[in-house]
């Protein structure tokens, strides 16, 4: 008999005891939280749990998948939907917003610029206008 749990046991045992190995996984009634071997004694395993055949399953097994579990034709298996996805779209979605809001700052900065030129360049105008009246016409401003 084996004195290690099946996580410990080393392969070339497994092939030598095959026909003990195959009495201790017959009937599981216990599965390893870290390795999720199952066994039928809690001594077998590392993290031994008790497995759970007629009441519902435990709740960190599994997740609820929606509307697949009405077509499915294993009752009582239920499909664990990783989270992964909507993780990655939200980090995407935040990206995205932030190469938007640099884009919006560039433009405010760019119009800020273009309206000190504008003051800069009426400054000017004035000015020539005071020195040269009679070379300026208010009437009809230069064409662009």
């Amino acid at each position: 008999m084996m004195s290690k749990t099946l996580c410990k046991w080393p392969r070339k045992e497994i092939a030598d005891s095959f026909d003990e190995l195959c009495q201790v996984v017959a009937r599981p009634a216990f599965v390893c939280r870290s390795c999720a071997r199952s066994a039928s004694a809690a001594s077998f395993l590392c993290k031994p749990m008790p497995l759970e055949t007629d009441g519902p399953l435990p709740r960190e097994c599994v997740l609820e998948a929606a509307d697949r579990d009405a077509h499915s034709d294993n009752v009582g298996v239920r499909i664990v939907e990783p989270v992964e996805p909507a993780i990655k779209q939200t980090k995407k979605a935040l990206k995205r917003q932030k190469k938007a809001n640099k884009k919006l700052a560039k433009l405010a900065k760019q119009q800020k610029k273009w309206a000190k030129k504008q003051k800069k360049l009426e400054r000017s105008f004035q000015k020539l206008q005071k020195h040269f009246p009679m070379y300026i016409d208010n009437e009809n401003p230069p064409i662009h």
